[in-house]
């Protein structure tokens, strides 16, 4: 009799570790769709973005595989972090200014990477040493 219910007992088991796993299978499947259609949505997003194509040399600390609507937000973060005032002249072109440092920011698409997206950086009239420590400080916030 011991051996019956022993037995019902390990089928039990059995049987609500099948269930456990198929639970935990259908929960995973359903993350990994979400991810995926997450994904596609970016893609999609990023495909409809309008960017001018950028050609030639280019500095490999300035290319991101980010979308651009992100790398965006990412800069205006860093902005309001370092107090930079700024104006959009077009949708992903920023013509920014911090005391007597002016420059021109643009999100490009690389000509050369597909999937690269890489932000252009001119320097407008203002002493290069300025420049360049306001440049490294808003890339090492912006993580590219």
């Amino acid at each position: 009799m011991k051996e019956h219910n022993n037995t019902k007992d390990n089928v039990k088991h059995s049987f609500l570790k099948l269930e456990i796993s198929k639970e935990s299978n259908k929960k995973k499947d359903a993350c990994q769709n979400k991810t995926m259609n997450i994904k596609t949505l970016l893609e999609k997003a990023d495909s409809k973005v309008k960017l001018n194509h950028y050609k030639g040399p280019f500095c490999l600390s300035c290319a991101t595989m980010k979308n651009p609507p992100t790398l965006l937000e990412d800069i205006r973060n860093s902005f309001e972090k370092f107090r930079i005032k700024y104006r959009k002249k077009e949708e992903f072109f920023l013509i920014c200014e911090k005391e007597n440092v002016n420059f021109e920011m643009e999100i490009m698409r690389l000509e050369e990477a597909s999937g690269l997206n890489y932000l252009r950086l001119k320097n407008l009239n203002s002493e290069s040493d300025k420049y360049r420590d306001l440049v490294m400080k808003i890339l090492g916030c912006m993580r590219i």
